[in-house]
């Protein structure tokens, strides 16, 4: 039993699912056995909100370069429905963008609600748009995680420390 919901949650961590109640049915177990069938599903999860990859489906326009927040710069509005990859919001999210600044050591100037620590580029042009990048932060999340550690507070299950 208990490996068939180890299945469930992995396939639910693969297809970008809630896995809620699968997580529920772990509940007799104790801490450290509940931490440890989860911490594969948690470093996959990690891994997975490291890397940005989606096209964009929907009117608007922009451009936008993101080296953290010690350089960005970027004009973009536009409303789409977007498919792939941002972190764990996958594989379908919508996105309503309405910004403009320009930022150099950590000061900006306009606006722009971007994650500060992503190496980014998204580009847009009338009807359809492409997203690519990686989250600094959310690496650091997963090679801690490794040693069972949750920075990012992110993960399924009893925190181990």
């Amino acid at each position: 039993m208990r490996n068939l919901v180890l299945t469930f949650v992995i396939l639910g961590c693969l297809c970008g699912s809630g896995f809620a109640e699968e997580v529920k049915q772990l509940e007799g177990m104790s801490n450290g056995a509940k931490a440890a069938l989860l911490y594969l599903p948690n470093r996959l999860m990690d891994f997975v909100d490291i890397f940005r990859l989606n096209v964009g489906v929907g009117e608007g326009w922009g451009a936008n370069l993101r080296a953290t927040n010690f350089l960005t710069g970027g004009v973009s509005d536009y409303d789409t429905i977007r498919f792939g990859m941002r972190g764990r919001e996958m594989p379908r999210y919508e996105e309503a963008v309405d910004e403009e600044c320009i930022g150099l050591f950590g000061l900006q100037i306009g606006k722009f609600d971007r994650d500060p620590y992503e190496l980014a580029f998204t580009g847009h042009v009338a009807y359809a748009g492409l997203e690519a990048g990686l989250d600094l932060d959310e690496i650091v999340d997963f090679l801690l995680g490794l040693a069972c550690v949750d920075y990012r507070e992110d993960d399924m299950g009893p925190r181990v420390w």
